[in-house]
């Protein structure tokens, strides 16, 4: 009960989110029919390394970097640079397509029946990214088993499932699970709250500044504000209440069958 309330006070009391999902570009060679994401803008280096102080100055650990295909920004290997300067844990999605040296610690390729990636172009950038990224693996969006059995053909030593955004008809989740085996998989934060795996902590965490500098509790929902200042920003970010999910989590029941 202790460790509960502590945990409590410190995110309530919480300045500024511990980590950011930065889109830094609207640019993207695909047009994948589903896409959720699409926006207009682009981060610019210069307001990029300002984020990127701001942000260390109020302790914030981590950065995720998407778009957009963010590998197209023409700047990204110097954002990532500077990011990874100023100590960050720095996370990169991409699909796959453009193979750029760029500086992280984390990179996973998106393979799904929602992006146009092939296999074998997803099949390359992860030989590629495993040269020089410490941790590499897939994104999946999990819409049908067959391309789920593929994506785990590409032999990942991660691969994260995610629902389809804004919604997701698929329920086979138990087959999921165990065709995962022993590979180290990781659950987003909508499924994972819709299966009752764990609670959001988007909002309480986390946040996203997209290419416009709008900023939202996490990239998945419409309820923005303009970007000011960190704490500002945050606090009004953690006063959103839109939620793709709500009201949808599953119970324990639900789970320990979802989970098989």
């Amino acid at each position: 009960m202790q460790v509960a309330v502590l945990k409590f006070v410190v995110d309530h009391e919480r300045t500024a989110p511990l980590s950011i999902h930065l889109l830094v570009t609207s640019r993207c060679n695909m047009k994948c029919p589903k896409c959720y994401y699409r926006g207009e803008g682009e981060v610019s280096l210069e307001t990029a390394i300002q984020l990127f102080d701001e942000w260390a100055y109020h302790g914030v650990v981590s950065v995720a970097i998407g778009g957009g295909e963010p590998l197209l920004h023409p700047e990204i290997e110097r954002i990532t640079f500077e990011a990874k300067k100023r100590g960050f844990y720095i996370a990169v999605t991409t699909n796959g397509t453009v193979l750029k040296r760029i500086y992280a610690d984390r990179v996973h390729v998106s393979y799904d029946g929602i992006h146009e990636t092939s296999f074998e172009q997803a099949r390359r950038a992860l030989k590629y990214f495993k040269t020089f990224v410490p941790s590499v693996g897939v994104n999946h969006v999990v819409t049908d088993i067959s391309m789920f059995k593929q994506a785990l053909k590409l032999d990942a030593p991660t691969v994260t499932v995610l629902m389809e955004k804004p919604s997701s008809g698929f329920t086979a989740w138990s087959e999921v699970f165990a065709l995962a085996g022993g590979r180290r998989l990781w659950v987003d934060a909508c499924l994972a709250q819709r299966l009752g795996l764990r609670k959001c902590r988007q909002g309480v965490t986390s946040m996203c500044v997209d290419q416009r500098l709008m900023a939202s509790k996490c990239s998945n929902i419409r309820e923005k504000v303009p970007y000011t200042t960190l704490t500002e920003t945050w606090r009004r970010v953690r006063g959103q209440t839109q939620c793709l999910i709500a009201g949808k989590s599953a119970t324990s029941g639900d789970f320990n069958r979802t989970a098989g």
